[in-house]
């Protein structure tokens, strides 16, 4: 599918002009039709969060496993429940030939990244205890996959991919925080499960949306590793939204906790239209480090919002004239940390609005 030229600018420098990257997306991509949906059918809008959050979510796992690996060669790398392969296409640019491996339940996906990324792709299927790819890998990730699960499925998927990390291994996953679920509900298990979800294709009361605790995991990793693994815990650490799990297999455990890059969080907390000529938007920026806000017509900067120093979570704010912007222009607010990553705040365009 093509898309606007400034969206073809971004993924450009999203991947240093890399002439290796692929930039098609499969039309039943469900990670791309989310976000098509959440942001009123702007396919140029949808394809920029779509790429950004491969972009991030790769790094993370790239991060994670160079920390494993410090003095190793990092081997072979199982990208499991990969989808279409929003992250799997940037780290097809890091990987060496013949190490990158991915699973998917559904076979069309597996056939698309194959085909496409140049990557041996294994079918999941549903039940933890039938998978099996016929050998096993240095690290395993496995994003945006034990978010979904109830308590069952969650300890028998973390118990089979243990078993499929190899000894000095890292398995690398990710969770929901019970910070990322807003209404009242009962942990005294350590984990809120809802049958639902962004896909259609599956069973809710197998795939839904589960929030957990730290707690939940560490006891499910100990039982599943016999209290012989290293778990490493990092909040908000993928995409500054869901928490990060990283389980080292022994032996040769880490001597020093990970260092993943930090993602800014945030978000709008207020938008108006003032008199039909100005738009102002405010809202909330916290890092670990100085940050920086910034409102771009497309990949243009409209202006940008320092945040006073001396807090954690900081306000910005916004006030420009909306005869300078187009309707269907493609509007982005995004925080960036001075190590440089950067997480979208908002995006849209004003014609709602008008």
């Amino acid at each position: 599918m093509g898309f606007a030229p400034f969206v073809e600018e971004f993924v450009s420098a999203l991947t240093e002009g890399d002439p290796r990257f692929v930039s098609e997306i499969d039309p039943a991509d469900e990670m791309y039709s989310f976000g098509l949906g959440s942001l009123r059918g702007n396919r140029d809008a949808a394809a920029i969060l779509y790429f950004m959050t491969g972009r991030q979510i790769a790094d993370t796992v790239l991060a994670a496993r160079r920390w494993r690996f410090e003095n190793r060669e990092p081997g072979t790398l199982l990208d499991f429940a990969s989808g279409f392969g929003r992250s799997t296409r940037f780290l097809a640019r890091a990987a060496a030939a013949g190490s990158l491996f991915i699973s998917e339940i559904d076979p069309a996906a597996v056939a698309f990244q194959e085909s496409r990324f140049g990557v041996a792709g294994f079918a999941s299927g549903r039940d933890a205890e039938d998978f099996d790819p016929g050998r096993r890998f240095d690290a395993i990730s496995a994003s945006s996959f034990f978010s979904h699960l109830p308590a069952g499925p969650f300890e028998k998927w973390l118990h089979r991919l243990y078993e499929l990390v190899n000894p000095g291994g890292l398995l690398i996953f990710s969770t929901h925080g019970a910070a990322l679920l807003p209404e009242h509900a009962d942990w005294s298990s350590g984990m809120v499960y809802l049958g639902r979800s962004e896909t259609d294709r599956l069973d809710p009361s197998d795939y839904g949306t589960s929030y957990v605790l730290p707690e939940f995991v560490e006891a499910v990793a100990a039982r599943v590793s016999e209290g012989k693994a290293a778990l490493h815990f990092i909040p908000s650490g993928l995409c500054g939204h869901q928490d990060v799990f990283l389980l080292a297999r022994p032996p040769h455990l880490p001597a020093r906790p990970p260092s993943l890059p930090p993602f800014p969080r945030g978000e709008v907390q207020g938008s108006q239209i003032r008199d039909g000529e100005r738009l102002t938007i405010d809202g909330w920026v916290e890092a670990e480090r100085e940050s920086l806000v910034t409102f771009l017509n497309e990949n243009r900067a409209l202006a940008v919002s320092r945040p006073q120093n001396g807090e954690t979570r900081r306000a910005w704010s916004f006030d420009l004239p909306i005869r300078q912007i187009s309707p269907d222009a493609v509007l982005r607010i995004e925080a960036s940390t001075r190590g440089g990553t950067v997480r979208i705040l908002a995006m849209g365009t004003l014609r709602p609005y008008l």
